[in-house]
């Protein structure tokens, strides 16, 4: 599994817009997604900010989705704050 942690720093006078497009539009999109297993929102102890975590099968369907979602990505890149977060988990050995 691969779960993708974004932070994202959203104006108090954008989040209502950013939390109902998140509800109606980005997560569903999501959601349809071949291997999305998981979708969760957070808000952050950092006033302003929130973490998105999104788990997905494998590689293959979080890559799938990223090039199908490119330009829903786009349209909310400029509130992202650092690079996303990749972790892959691995089984005990």
């Amino acid at each position: 599994m691969i779960m993708v942690l974004r932070r994202w720093f959203i104006p108090s006078d954008q989040l209502e817009e950013f939390r109902e497009r998140w509800r109606v539009e980005i997560k569903p999109e999501l959601e349809r997604q071949p291997g999305c297993i998981r979708i969760e929102i957070y808000e952050s102890s950092i006033r302003g900010h929130w973490v998105t975590s999104v788990l997905w099968r494998d590689e293959d369907s979080r890559m799938r989705a990223l090039q199908q979602l490119s330009g829903l990505y786009n349209a909310f890149r400029q509130y992202e704050r650092f690079e996303a977060e990749v972790l892959t988990l691995r089984p005990e050995q």
